[in-house]
């Protein structure tokens, strides 16, 4: 336990040391930092070995002394002039290591081995949290050090704990170390307020309190703390000890499925930190207040440091801005030894007992994706820790919970916690399949969820250590990044991936949007954690870039996070097939001419709106109002989810594909406004040549014939030579009609391993779309209008180079759609046009009768597969 008093005297160390690592040559380097930013050596492990001279002046004279140690990773062995005085294991709790006995006057040596996780001490067995994952361990004097003097009987403070009740009712319990026995008085202090103890001279343990003592809250918005003083002091007036604290009132609580800040409900929208810092290569970040302040003009009031401890500077900075901070323990894929859960025992006292009296603490994880080797004995024992010192934050035992990694399930947390990596038409899916009408209702946080990878700008970067270093980590996606230039001419990118990089940002926006609409028609209060903040070196997923400035644009962030939010949703259906299935409608495509019902809700996620109107109108490409509306609409209760508006919309006629835009307003009478948008595709049902051959698609035949009944649909081996081709595989005689010149469309429905992979089509994805060789209104990114038509499988790069071989000839090809992996660097197609001799051959592995997730049931209700399909069909001279 550490030694509280801060009338101890003090002697920073903090500086220049002596230093070797391994075998490597004596040097100087600055404490505090992780010895690879200042020697470039990722791969040794140790030992990292400090040494300094240290000449204290003669008021240390006769005191007892303590090397106080803010946090070293990972194994620290303290020497003075050579003698052994402690050890300590851990890379996240501060230590002190008394050194009296060996301190002699005048010059004296203080030596620190360390080694940091690696062969010696395994990452796995190390609480070395997620950072060697993202690139590299750290090790070394990562954080401040300092010499501690006291005289012999001069006692100091221990085993602390700081409370602030709900009621704003202050206290401290704790022990004070005294050396000899003697009567005590112990004062806690908050203002003009003051409560003493006295204690017998065998008296260590105490409790105070004083009832009520905080009255102003502490909010985001206004970040009230207040200095507490704990003091002690003998019978004859001598002060013995003094400690203080800034603390805050604030209790966060739940209520069944509601989540409530001091009684009121609460929606939490947090970033997601992996505590990668290039700089520093610990998770000591830069310009903490800088970043608080960009993440807040983005929507969100939540940082989360995920599988990492910050050091102190980054609560008090959190503490000052009013940033509520997830706190992630360290656990994750951990090798569970009996010395690792000695280890985590240690390692999460010694932080909660140090950082717990920040208020910014709002949420506190003890582990991360946790399977079953982590027991369940073990974590409600660090269960009970976590409430001991965080009674009034929310905790949470395992962050993306058991059953959707194969934990033990122990039901700990005071909320819902997943982490839904989706494309958008599986989300609605993934929070269906694990709700549970039955299970006793909690607040729904998301604790990660939500990337989108956006490539990046290697400009800044392009001498960064991550790419030209060597370190341990070999992961696929971080070699592609060090591997960008040549990947790159591969792929025949010459404008270092800007172009690219410019269309990810749009498209992870759009994406994003529709994940946390989807996400706020479900809760109001709750919340998530997007990933991530930072770019990193195995992800682009982050909000800013590597050079921490944003990727995307505040104010359109802000309209969809917020603690309100305006979100559409559609109109229900259902199929008759032997039975009824649910049919879903996609979410932003239309037919010409659909009579159609849109819903305008209104997520609350605080206290009640007053009564206001709604207005919305529906634009087209120049700015013309087509439609609207404006209604009253009432007041929405505190923490509810409501509708405000039923749109019965005529969509207009038109002749080819052609883009909307719907904009909504909500104004209250407070002035209070709200404003959200939507682009909305609307699609002609397109014509067909009268006779098309098809091969295969048996189960596509009804509804083919239900969107064009005049149409004959002839088996390949009776129709005319004239008649394009429809098939949903490449046999051999889907194969030699092409080889002959029939022209068609090939469209895939299952895998092919000859020519496909399964990938993702929205994450880790980059989507470049030819929109007019499709007959599409041009866009800047594709947008969620292709929901509907989202694959899970991608031609291969060398794709072509198979059909040429299958088709026995060659080919010239068009790529009008393409997806290029924002993590490998690599490009896939989604549609090629093959010329082939006298005919053309389209090939596609888009999904155009829909069937994933909440994507259209079947090709009839997906206007846009529809019209892909039919432009597959249409000749060169020809349009749907």
């Amino acid at each position: 336990m550490l030694r509280n008093n801060d009338l101890d005297l003090r002697f920073d160390l903090d500086g220049e040391w002596d230093f070797t690592l391994g075998d490597g040559p004596r040097q100087s380097i600055r404490v505090p930092g992780a010895w690879e930013a200042s020697t470039g050596d990722f791969r040794t492990d140790g030992p990292g070995v400090y040494t300094r001279e240290v000449d204290l002046g003669p008021e240390w004279q006769d005191r007892r002394i303590w090397l106080e140690v803010d946090a070293a990773s990972f194994a620290a062995e303290v020497f003075v002039n050579d003698a052994p005085a402690g050890t300590h294991r851990g890379a996240w709790s501060a230590f002190q290591i008394e050194l009296t006995d060996l301190w002699r006057p005048g010059r004296n040596s203080v030596r620190i081995e360390i080694w940091k996780p690696g062969r010696r001490h395994p990452v796995r067995e190390t609480l070395a949290g997620f950072l060697p994952d993202v690139c590299t361990t750290f090790g070394g004097l990562w954080q401040s050090v300092r010499l501690r003097g006291a005289e012999p009987e001069t006692p100091g403070f221990t085993d602390l704990l700081w409370t602030v009740a709900a009621d704003g009712s202050v206290s401290v319990a704790g022990a004070i170390d005294l050396s000899r026995p003697e009567p005590t008085t112990v004062a806690l202090t908050l203002g003009r307020r003051r409560i003493t103890s006295d204690l017998a001279p065998n008296q260590t343990r105490f409790t105070l309190a004083l009832p009520k003592a905080l009255r102003q809250r502490y909010r985001p918005e206004a970040p009230h703390r207040a200095d507490v003083r704990l003091e002690a002091w003998a019978s004859d007036g001598r002060a013995l000890a003094r400690t203080s604290r800034r603390l805050g009132r604030r209790w966060f609580a739940t209520q069944a499925d509601t989540l409530l800040l001091d009684g009121s409900p609460v929606h939490l929208r947090g970033v997601l930190d992996w505590g990668w810092n290039p700089r520093t290569v610990s998770p000591r970040l830069d310009d903490v207040p800088g970043q608080f302040t960009r993440a807040r003009a983005l929507g969100f009031n939540l940082f989360k440091c995920c599988l990492y401890v910050p050091d102190e500077a980054f609560l008090d900075a959190a503490d000052a801005a009013g940033m509520w901070i997830w706190l992630e323990m360290p656990l994750w894929l951990p090798s569970m030894t009996p010395a690792l859960q000695a280890l985590a025992r240690d390692e999460y006292r010694a932080v909660f007992e140090r950082l717990h009296h920040h208020p910014c603490l709002a949420v506190v994880t003890l582990g991360c994706e946790l399977n079953r080797a982590t027991s369940a004995p073990f974590l409600r024992e660090l269960e009970v820790l976590a409430r001991r010192y965080f009674p009034g934050a929310l905790i949470g035992d395992n962050s993306g919970s058991a059953e959707a990694y194969g934990g033990v399930r122990t039901d700990l947390g005071d909320f819902v916690d997943y982490h839904f990596y989706a494309d958008p038409h599986f989300f609605g899916p993934l929070v269906q399949h694990f709700d549970r009408g039955y299970r006793t209702p909690k607040p729904w946080l998301y604790g990660e969820f939500c990337d989108a990878d956006t490539l990046r700008d290697f400009r800044p970067v392009q001498d960064a250590w991550w790419l030209t270093t060597p370190t341990p980590l070999d992961r696929d996606d971080f070699l592609a990044q060090r591997d960008h230039g040549a990947r790159f001419e591969a792929a025949g990118i010459a404008d270092g991936g800007a172009a690219l990089t410019a269309i990810a940002r749009r498209q992870a926006t759009a994406v994003r949007k529709h994940i946390v609409e989807r996400v706020r028609r479900r809760d109001a209060t709750g919340g998530y954690v997007i990933t991530g903040w930072r770019d990193t070196p195995i992800t682009t997923s982050g909000l800013v870039d590597d050079t921490l400035q944003h990727k995307f644009a505040p104010d359109e962030w802000r309209a969809f996070n917020a603690d309100r939010v305006l979100y559409l949703d559609r109109d229900r259906r259902r199929l008759w097939a032997g039975g009824d299935r649910p049919s879903p409608r996609e979410p932003y495509v239309f037919w010409s001419r659909e009579a159609t019902e849109l819903h305008l809700c209104l997520a609350n996620g605080c206290g009640p709106t007053q009564v206001g109107r709604i207005i919305w109108e529906l634009l087209d490409s120049t700015g013309y109002p087509v439609s609207g509306g404006d209604q009253p609409a009432a007041a929405i209760p505190a923490g509810s989810t409501r509708e405000i508006a039923v749109v019965d919309l005529a969509l207009p006629s038109v002749a080819v594909p052609t883009a909307f835009r719907l904009n909504a307003t909500w104004s209250a009478d407070n002035a209070e406004v709200l404003i959200n948008t939507w682009r909305l595709l609307v699609v002609p049902k397109p014509a067909l040549p009268p006779v098309v051959a098809v091969a295969g698609l048996e189960m596509q035949r009804p509804s083919l014939q239900a969107l064009w009944p005049a149409t004959v649909w002839a088996p390949l081996s009776e129709a005319p030579a004239s008649a394009p081709l429809l098939a949903d595989r490449l046999t051999d005689a889907v194969l030699a009609a092409v080889r002959h010149g029939r022209s068609g469309l090939v469209w895939l429905t299952e895998p092919d391993n000859r020519l496909t992979r399964q990938v993702p089509f929205w994450r880790e994805a980059i989507h470049a779309v030819d929109f007019a060789h499709f007959g599409l209104p041009v866009h800047d990114h594709l947008d969620l209008t292709a929901h509907g038509v989202a694959a899970d499988q991608a031609l291969l790069p060398d794709a072509a180079r198979a059909l040429e071989a299958l088709i026995g000839g060659p080919a010239t090809r068009a790529t009008p759609w393409r997806r290029f992996d924002a993590r490998s660097l690599v490009w896939h197609d989604y549609w090629q046009d093959l010329v082939i001799e006298s005919g053309r051959c389209a090939i596609t592995t888009l999904r155009l009768a829909g069937g994933l997730g909440e994507q259209p049931a079947q090709l009839t209700a997906n206007p846009l597969g529809v019209w892909l399909l039919a432009r597959g069909l249409a000749t060169p001279d020809q349009t749907p």
